[in-house]
């Protein structure tokens, strides 16, 4: 299925290494997209109480970040209903089962252990992106999870 629409992704993700990645991930992707990147939580708390006039399709969080982490904004993303559809992707060093359970906790869709070797994390990238931006059927802004009128 191919998209018709730009995807969104906002990224939460200091490490510029890590980041050179997901942009080399989503150079190839099939599928037409733009991200926005933040470096900190604070710039994305911040950007989650503005005016948004386009809720992102896609959330790709990394989980330890100095001040505001991951875990912290999952939260404040699971406290917002206008982002209750949105699929929220962690990608962390970390491959602690307490991690992950507090990442699934605060509403993450996936969790993926940060790879060292580069080529296997673009792989993996790429198969994310792939998967959720063109094997997951997003719910669009003017649907509702919960319709009286929907007919089984």
């Amino acid at each position: 299925m191919k998209r018709q629409r730009t995807s969104v992704i906002w990224i939460l993700e200091d490490n510029d290494e890590d980041y050179e990645l997901l942009e080399m991930a989503l150079a190839n992707c099939e599928y037409p997209v733009r991200y926005v990147r933040f470096t900190r939580g604070t710039e994305l708390k911040q950007h989650l109480h503005e005016n948004i006039s386009r809720v992102p399709d896609l959330i790709y969080a990394d989980l330890r970040m100095p001040g505001l982490g991951g875990l912290e904004i999952l939260e404040l993303l699971k406290s917002q209903e206008r982002f209750s559809s949105v699929p929220r992707l962690v990608f962390s060093t970390s491959a602690n089962p307490k991690d992950i359970a507090a990442a699934y906790q605060m509403g993450a869709n996936a969790y993926h252990v940060k790879l060292v070797e580069t080529p296997k994390m673009l792989a993996k990238l790429q198969q994310t992106f792939s998967y959720w931006l063109g094997s997951v059927e997003p719910l669009r802004s003017n649907e509702s999870l919960l319709r009286s009128d929907a007919t089984p």
